[in-house]
């Protein structure tokens, strides 16, 4: 009998360590027309965080470009982008957890974990991010509430490509 309860609480102890070691970033295969690609921009000034977000940003397939006025030609820093986690809500708005690294520009190097929200519409991108050693499923904002958070951010479609 102490046999069968060592083997059982061996296995139980392995198949946590599996399952609480298996988090991976990017588990999520993104499709090609995903709602977050496109061009996202705002002229307003928005919460804290005015000061530092861009006029526009372009999500691409692994990647964003930010773009610190929308005249400029090119962006001010690049960064990669993988798309973690995405679900739907109840009231049809889109969420996506990603995560990506600056690799040009400002703060080159600088990871971030972000959670984002695009209205049922598609029209409206509300996101929270905040900066992370290492990537990490714990460290994901957990909310989008307060439009002054100075991680809070906001952006709308364009029809710019």
């Amino acid at each position: 009998m102490k046999g069968r309860t060592l083997i059982l609480a061996a296995s139980v102890i392995s198949l946590s360590v599996v399952l609480l070691g298996s988090w991976t970033p990017g588990n999520y295969t993104p499709k090609p027309n995903e709602e977050l690609y496109g061009t996202w921009t705002n002229t307003s000034e928005v919460g804290k965080m005015a000061i530092r977000v861009p006029q526009k940003e372009i999500h691409l397939p692994g990647e964003v470009q930010t773009f610190e006025r929308l005249s400029d030609e090119s962006p001010n820093w690049e960064a990669t982008e993988q798309i973690d986690i995405k679900w739907t809500d109840a009231d049809g708005n889109i969420w996506y957890k990603t995560f990506g690294t600056i690799t040009m520009g400002f703060n080159k190097g600088y990871k971030s974990q972000r959670l984002i929200r695009i209205s049922k519409s598609g029209t409206v991108l509300e996101a929270v991010e905040t900066e992370v050693a290492e990537l990490d499923s714990s460290l994901y904002p957990s909310a989008i509430t307060d439009s002054n958070d100075e991680d809070y951010y906001i952006f709308y479609r364009s029809a710019e490509k």
